[in-house]
C-alpha cells in the first residue's frame, strides 16, 4: 500500500533530502509491541525542513500469534487517521517537507496485536485487550474472549471488567454474555462495567464486517483474590434467612454465604416496605461457589418461590443494600404451599385463606422482625365459621405452637423475632408489627377499676359522658368490662356502645360475655342506634377499638351501668329427674318497668336434660325475651310470639347451657311472664370407638331408642377429626329442630349444632376427636362416619341408605379434572344390596365398587371399566363406590 502525504506542495520532491528516517526493525515486531514514530509516546513531534521519508510498516504472514498492526497517523490539525495492516501485508507512509521550516508536526503509532489472544490470570494484575488504549481492529475480525474466574471452596479470584466500545460500522458489533447469561450490550452506550465472581465466566464476541470502519474496543480486566464465605446447613424447624444488610460488611469488597441441604431448596424474597433490589454487582447462585447451576442478578431475582436445581443456594454481594431472602427445604415448601415471606418492620397486613387451595393443603406466611426481638399481633379478623390456624416459632414445620388463632385474644405479644402463621382450615386477616416492648406491653387502656364497680355505678369510656369522643390515629385499646362473680345480690352490667368509626380501615370488635363476636366499622351505622350488651355476674366482655395510621376523626363511647336484679338462679339441688322449675317465679307474676334479667338454664353432663317452655309471654309491645340457645343462636321473642296455641320450647342437652334475657321497656307496666324448666333423665347412649379398617362406621338412631325415654344419643371417639354424613332413604325426616350434633362429648363440648342448620349438614367435620348425635324424634335416622384422613383423599364424599321399597337413583360426575369421588352405601337393616341398573355416560369409565370403607383395607368387587351384568345382588351390609374418571348413573 502506498500513501503520499504532501505538507507543502510548492516544492519538487526531487530536491528533498532524507533525514531521521528510522524504520521498524524485525525485533520490534511482536505481540504487544507499541512503536511511536518519529519518537515520544505517540504525541505530535516537529520535523525539520527538507524532510523526506517513506516509512514501511509490515506484518509477517506466519507468526505464532497471527499478528496484525493497528496504525494511527496524525497530521495537520492533530486529527488522527487509522489504518490496519493484516498478516503478510505492508503499508507505507511518505512524509515530505520543503526548504522553509514551518514547524510541521507528525506522529505515527503502530500497535502490533494478536488475533484473539486470551487473557492471563493473576491476583492483582490488570490486563487490557487488545492493548492499553482504544485501537482499531481489522475488517472481518471475529474473536470471542472468555474471562473465567478460578475458585476453590475457600478462596478465589474475581474480575472487575470494563468494556469501552467504539464500534463504527453497521455490521460491527460486540456480543456480551455476562455471568448470568444476559447480553446487555448497546451500540449507543460506550462504557460498561461487569463483575466475574469466583467460579463463573463471561464472554465478549467481537465481530466486524467486510469494510474496515476503524471500529475500536478496549476490555480491561482487574483480578483480585478474595475469601469465600461460610456454608450454613439448613435447619428444618427454623426460618433460614439471609439479611443482606448484615451479609455485606465494611472490611471486604466481596462477601458471600452458602446454604446447603440434602434436598432442593425454595427461595422467597422477603416482602419488605424498605426493600432495595436494584443495587449493582450482587448475585444469587443456584449452587455453591464451585458448582454453579445458574446465576441471577438481584434485580432479576424477585421470586416468590424459586425452586433450586441443586441442594445449595449462594448469595454474593459487592455493594450494600436492604433486602432479605428466606429459604425452605423443598419438602417443607410443598407441604405449606410454597409459603410467602414478609418483614414485620414497621407493620404488615395480610390475608390467608386455606380454601383458596386444594382440600387439605396447608398455607403459611413466614414473618421476620429484622430490627429487634418480638412481634405484636394487633388485629385478627377470622372470616370463616371454622378456623384451624396457629402461630409457630420459626419454620411452618415447627411443632412449637405459640398461639392458637381460634382462641387468641388480640393484641398479643410474641417474644420471638421470627415466626410462621399457618392456616390449615381458616380464612382470616391479620395485622402484625415489629415490637421490642416485650410482654409487659399494656393495651388495656383506662380500665374500669374495682372501686367503680358497685350497684348504681355508671362508668363512661373514654370520656366523662355518654357523648362520643374523637380518638387519635394508631389508636389500639382493648377495654375489659367485667362483673364480680361473688357479688352479693347478683351484680349485672349493662353496656351501651356507640359507634362513630369513620376511617375505612378503623373498626370496633366486640366479644360479648357469651363469647360471640361482632365487627363494627364505618359501614355499620356511624352514630346510629347504640348497641346494648348484658354481662351476668362473674362475666366479662371485651371491646377492641382500633384506628390505623391515617387520622379520620373516628369516635366512640361506652357507657357501663352496674345494677342488681332479682334474678332466679337454678340451684344444683333443683336439677333432678321430673322436677319443674318456674321462672321468674312459681306463678305468673307482673314485672316492673325497665326490668332486665338474664336467666342461665344449665343441664348437668351426667344424665339430665331440660325442656324449656314459655308458658306465658310478655304482654307489652316493647318487651322482649332474648334467647341464646345451646347452639349459640339468638332468638328474639316478642309479645306476639307466644299464644295459647303456640308455646316456644328449647332443649338443653346434658353439659350445655341456655340463657334467656328478659327486658321490659321503661314505660312498661305489669307485663307478665312464666317459663317452665323441666328436668328429665337423659338415657345417654353408647360410646363407640371409630374403626380404622375396612368396616364402615354407621348408626341408625332408631335402633338405639328406648321407648321409655324421649332422649336418644350415641358418641363416637377417634384419634383424629371425624367427618359425618347424613344417610337418607325414602322416609327419612328431612327437617326437624329436635336433632343435634355435638362436636365433642357431653362433658367436653366444642360446639353444639342443630342438624337442620348445619351449612353442609350432609358432610360435617369436627374440630375435636369426638362427635355426639342426639335426637328426640322417632323413626329412621341414619349416619355414616369417617376419619378425616380417609375423607381428605376424595374431592367429594357422601353416603346413602338402601330402602327395600324406594329405589334410590344416584349419579357421579366429576366437576373438575382428576376429582375422585366416593359414595358409601349402607343397608342399615341387614345384608344384601340390589344394584338394579347401571348407565355409563362417558367413553372411559374408571370406577369400581369396594367391599367396605373407602380405604386401602377394602377390596374391589365390581370394576365398571369392564362389562358388568345387571341386576346384581351384592351379599354385603355395605360397600363404597369410587369414581375416578367416569360419569355414571346407577340405582
Amino acid at each position: 500500500m502506498w500513501l503520499k502525504l504532501c505538507i507543502l506542495l510548492t516544492y519538487y520532491i526531487n530536491y528533498m533530502i532524507a533525514s531521521n528516517c528510522t524504520q521498524i526493525k524485525g525485533n520490534q515486531i511482536y505481540e504487544g509491541s507499541e512503536i511511536h514514530i518519529p519518537g515520544g509516546n505517540g504525541d505530535l513531534q516537529s520535523i525539520p525542513a527538507n524532510f523526506h521519508c517513506v516509512y514501511r510498516i509490515t506484518v509477517p504472514r506466519d507468526s505464532f500469534y497471527k499478528l496484525y498492526a493497528s496504525v494511527d497517523k496524525t497530521g495537520i490539525g492533530g486529527n488522527p487517521y487509522r489504518y490496519i495492516v493484516t498478516p503478510g501485508g505492508e503499508m507505507t507512509i511518505e512524509v515530505v517537507t520543503k526548504s522553509l521550516f514551518m514547524n510541521t508536526k507528525m506522529a505515527i503509532s503502530v500497535y502490533y496485536r494478536a488475533y484473539c489472544k486470551q487473557l492471563q490470570i493473576s491476583d492483582g494484575q490488570t490486563i487490557s485487550i487488545p492493548g492499553n488504549s482504544l485501537q482499531p481492529i481489522p475488517a472481518n475480525y471475529s474473536c470471542t474472549y472468555v474471562i473465567t474466574a478460578p475458585t476453590s471452596p475457600t478462596t478465589g479470584l474475581y474480575a472487575n471488567v470494563t468494556l469501552i466500545s467504539n464500534m463504527s460500522g453497521n455490521q460491527d458489533k460486540i456480543i456480551v454474555t455476562d455471568i448470568t447469561g444476559t447480553n446487555d450490550w448497546d451500540p449507543d452506550i460506550s462504557y460498561y462495567n461487569y463483575i466475574v465472581i469466583p467460579g463463573s465466566s463471561m464472554s465478549f464476541q467481537i465481530k466486524t464486517g467486510e469494510l474496515f470502519m476503524a471500529s475500536m474496543f478496549l476490555i480491561k480486566v482487574e483480578w483480585h483474590e478474595v475469601n469465600i464465605g461460610p456454608t450454613k446447613p439448613m435447619i428444618r424447624d427454623e426460618i433460614n434467612y439471609v439479611d443482606l444488610r448484615l451479609l455485606k460488611d465494611d472490611t471486604s469488597v466481596f462477601n458471600s454465604v452458602t446454604f446447603s441441604a440434602n434436598e432442593q431448596l425454595v427461595v422467597s424474597q422477603v416482602y419488605y416496605i424498605s426493600v432495595q433490589i436494584d443495587f449493582p454487582n450482587c448475585f444469587v447462585i443456584d449452587g455453591n461457589i464451585t458448582d454453579q447451576k445458574k446465576i441471577f442478578a438481584f434485580k432479576n431475582f424477585n421470586y416468590a418461590g424459586y425452586e433450586s436445581e441443586s441442594n445449595y443456594m449462594t448469595f454474593v454481594m459487592f455493594s450494600k443494600g436492604m433486602n432479605a431472602y428466606v429459604l425452605n427445604l423443598l419438602s417443607v415448601a410443598k407441604e405449606y404451599n410454597y409459603p410467602f415471606a414478609a418483614a414485620s418492620n414497621p407493620g404488615l397486613s395480610f390475608y390467608l385463606n386455606s380454601s383458596d387451595h386444594s382440600p387439605g393443603q396447608k398455607t403459611a406466611l413466614e414473618i421476620i422482625n429484622f430490627e429487634s426481638i418480638g412481634n405484636r399481633i394487633t388485629d385478627l379478623n377470622i372470616q370463616s365459621k371454622t378456623c384451624k390456624a396457629y402461630v409457630v416459632s420459626g419454620s411452618p414445620s415447627n411443632s412449637n405452637i405459640l398461639l392458637d388463632l381460634s382462641t387468641a385474644v388480640i393484641p398479643h405479644y410474641i417474644d420471638v423475632n421470627n415466626l410462621s402463621v399457618v392456616a390449615e382450615d381458616c380464612a382470616f386477616t391479620m395485622d402484625i408489627e415489629a415490637s421490642d416492648g416485650g410482654a409487659h406491653e399494656n393495651y388495656l387502656c383506662n380500665q374500669i377499676e374495682d372501686h367503680q364497680i358497685f350497684d348504681g355505678s355508671t362508668v363512661y369510656i373514654p370520656g366523662k359522658s355518654i357523648e362520643m369522643e374523637t380518638i387519635s390515629k394508631s389508636f389500639n385499646c382493648i377495654y375489659k368490662i367485667r362483673t364480680p362473680g361473688n357479688s352479693t345480690g347478683s351484680l349485672y352490667a349493662e353496656v351501651e356502645l356507640r359507634n362513630g368509626i369513620r376511617g375505612v380501615n378503623d373498626y370496633i370488635r366486640v366479644i360479648d360475655a357469651d363469647g360471640n363476636w361482632d365487627m363494627m366499622n364505618n359501614r355499620t351505622g356511624i352514630g346510629g342506634i347504640p348497641r346494648t350488651f348484658l354481662i351476668s355476674p362473674g362475666g366479662e366482655m371485651s371491646i377492641h377499638v382500633v384506628t390505623k395510621f391515617l387520622f379520620m376523626n373516628s369516635k366512640f363511647s361506652i357507657t357501663v351501668k352496674y345494677y342488681r336484679a332479682s334474678c332466679k338462679i337454678i340451684l344444683d339441688s333443683e336439677m333432678f329427674d321430673g322436677n319443674i322449675v318456674y321462672l321468674p317465679g312459681p306463678t305468673l307474676e307482673p314485672l316492673p318497668a325497665n326490668f332486665s334479667c338474664t336467666y342461665e338454664i344449665p343441664a348437668p353432663a351426667d344424665g339430665l336434660y331440660a325442656r324449656v317452655t314459655i308458658i306465658r309471654g310478655l304482654d307489652k309491645p316493647n318487651d322482649k325475651i332474648t334467647v341464646i340457645d345451646i347452639t349459640g343462636e339468638e332468638i328474639i321473642i316478642n309479645s306476639t310470639d307466644v299464644s295459647d296455641s303456640n308455646h316456644p320450647y328449647w332443649y338443653v342437652l346434658p353439659g350445655s347451657v341456655l340463657t334467656m334475657k328478659v327486658t321490659t321497656a321503661i314505660d312498661s307496666l305489669n307485663s307478665s311472664l312464666l317459663i317452665s324448666v323441666e328436668y328429665l333423665k337423659a338415657n345417654i347412649g353408647p360410646t363407640r370407638i371409630m374403626r380404622a379398617d375396612s368396616e364402615i362406621n354407621f348408626v341408625d338412631m332408631s335402633t338405639l331408642r328406648d321407648e321409655r325415654y324421649e332422649f336418644c344419643s350415641i358418641t363416637f371417639l377417634s384419634d383424629e377429626r371425624i367427618v359425618l354424613n347424613h344417610a337418607f332413604k325414602g322416609d327419612t325426616v328431612r327437617e326437624n329442630p329436635d336433632r343435634f350434633v355435638i362436636d365433642g362429648t357431653f362433658s367436653e363440648q366444642k360446639k353444639v349444632y342443630r342438624l337442620d342448620t348445619l351449612d353442609h349438614w350432609s358432610f360435617f367435620q369436627t374440630k375435636s376427636k369426638a362427635i355426639t348425635i342426639v335426637t328426640f324424634i322417632d323413626g329412621f335416622e341414619g349416619f355414616v362416619l369417617n376419619r378425616k384422613s380417609e375423607s381428605d383423599k376424595f374431592y367429594f364424599m357422601d353416603a346413602i341408605a338402601t330402602d327395600p321399597i324406594y329405589l334410590y337413583p344416584f349419579g357421579m360426575r366429576a366437576s373438575t379434572p382428576d376429582a375422585v369421588m366416593a359414595t358409601e352405601v349402607v343397608h342399615f337393616e341387614a345384608r344384601g344390596i340390589l344394584v338394579q341398573n347401571l348407565k355409563i355416560h362417558s367413553d372411559v369409565c374408571k370406577a369400581y365398587i369396594i367391599d367396605g370403607a373407602p380405604n386401602n383395607s377394602s377390596k374391589v368387587i365390581m370394576d365398571f371399566s369392564k362389562p358388568v351384568k345387571m341386576p346384581q345382588i351384592l351379599d354385603f351390609r355395605y360397600f363404597s363406590i369410587i369414581g375416578v374418571d367416569c360419569q355414571k348413573t346407577s340405582a
